[in-house]
């Protein structure tokens, strides 16, 4: 029995042009982030109609801001409350940068299902995995480089 990853052995057969072994292929399993990339591309190729598009995208700002509302007020609120304390303000920065992570997922969700909704003849778009797209845009390291770095710079000049 072969390892996983070796196809069929065929000695006799001598035709291999590339200068790779050809015992070994390249087998790379989709994890669930490589997925919400994928799909994410796919979203962005459509062009919808342009009443659509704001329609969508607005609605999935404001769905995004009616979940994330209580767990903000929530937030403001209690750094009003430890705003003396520097290691609460130094966490509820970190804790306000990880909810813009998770609001910038919540709201692509949003929006791909209510795309969803209103192109309801599109198959490609109705088997889209819009929970892949919210696991990719909540861990997308460039967005979170460059939240991270706003954030630093906000605690920088509020400390």
């Amino acid at each position: 029995m072969k390892p996983l990853g070796y196809k069929n052995d065929n000695s006799n057969n001598n035709n291999n042009t590339n200068n790779t072994n050809s015992n070994v292929t390249n087998i790379r399993r989709e994890t669930f982030w490589l997925k919400g990339k994928r799909e994410y591309k796919k979203f962005g190729e459509y062009n919808f109609k342009k009443s659509t598009f704001w329609k969508t995208t607005l609605g999935g700002i404001l769905a995004t801001l009616l979940v994330t509302a209580p767990v903000i007020l929530l937030m403001v609120a209690l750094y009003k409350a430890f705003y003396y304390k520097l290691f609460f303000r130094i966490f509820m920065y970190l804790l306000a940068w990880g909810l813009v992570l998770f609001c910038n997922g919540l709201s692509n969700y949003f929006t791909v299902q209510m795309s969803k909704t209103y192109v309801t003849d599109d198959e490609k778009l109705q088997n889209m995995d819009a929970f892949a797209i919210m696991f990719y845009n909540c861990f997308n390291i460039g967005f979170m480089i460059i939240t991270l770095l706003i954030v630093i710079f906000v605690m920088m000049v509020t400390l």
